[in-house]
């Protein structure tokens, strides 16, 4: 049997036969796929995207380069449309985007066309809010990085002004719905005075943090377990409590 699918699928076509049952085999081994072959559309290389784990190994992007018939060494770089190298190495190019900027973008077929020309507002879409740019100023103005904090109140003013510079809290619901992620929960402390002084800066968002005591009713605080918390954060790629920073400032000299 396997015999017969093997020669099965060598004598399929790239176009129209191969690159669309390529599609319909990776679901069925419950690969998300998010990107199919199409036509007028330019695909740097990669016929097939998908996403998702297999035999319960580790979840990853996978990237196909469709070709029909049995390709050997001289099919790498020989001047012909079925070569590999040129499509791995305009996979390459995706992967290293013309002059990239961080966006809210999650969804890996809208990361594969990002960034766009400047069209429409794009930009200003793709970047209406962040909390990587206060993350990085927080860690700045704790550490006396006092030139990128400058850099980042700088950028706030001249390019992201209409940026919504926030941080996320862990609210009631969070004990119930952090570790599993099966529904929205926290709460958001927005538009972030970034242009106030360090020390301002830190007083307002570790304020926030006294305000409740939601973080430290979280089981994983109470039971000495808090790399969970931070463990739950990069699975479903949620934001890391500021919360973590407070012990810190607040054992910090004063300046």
């Amino acid at each position: 049997m396997k015999l017969i699918i093997r020669e099965y699928l060598a004598s399929l076509r790239e176009r129209n036969e191969l690159d669309s049952l390529l599609p319909a085999l990776l679901s069925q081994m419950g690969l998300e796929v998010f990107s199919k072959p199409g036509v007028g559309n330019r695909q740097y290389g990669v016929d097939v995207a998908a996403y998702g784990s297999i035999e319960e190994g580790a979840k990853k992007v996978y990237l196909f380069s469709v070709k029909s018939g049995d390709l050997g060494r001289r099919d790498w770089n020989s001047g012909s449309v079925q070569d590999l190298r040129p499509s791995l190495d305009e996979i390459r190019y995706l992967l290293h985007y013309d002059e990239p900027y961080p966006c809210h973008l999650h969804q890996y077929h809208e990361l594969l066309d990002h960034p766009q020309k400047d069209e429409d507002g794009y930009k200003d879409r793709v970047t209406k809010a962040s909390i990587l740019y206060p993350y990085i100023a927080t860690f700045s103005a704790l550490f006396g990085f006092d030139d990128i904090y400058a850099q980042i109140q700088e950028l706030k003013k001249d390019q992201l002004s209409h940026c919504n510079f926030k941080f996320w809290y862990p609210d009631e619901t969070s004990e119930e719905h952090h570790y599993i992620y099966d529904d929205m929960h926290g709460a958001t402390l927005s538009h972030l005075p970034i242009e106030e002084d360090q020390n301002s800066f830190l007083d307002i968002i570790f304020k926030e943090c006294g305000e409740s005591n939601h973080f430290e009713e979280l089981t994983a605080i109470q039971y000495g377990v808090w790399p969970l918390i931070l463990m739950a954060a990069r699975h479903y790629r949620l934001p890391v409590p500021v919360n973590y920073l407070k012990d810190y400032w607040q054992q910090k000299p004063a300046n």
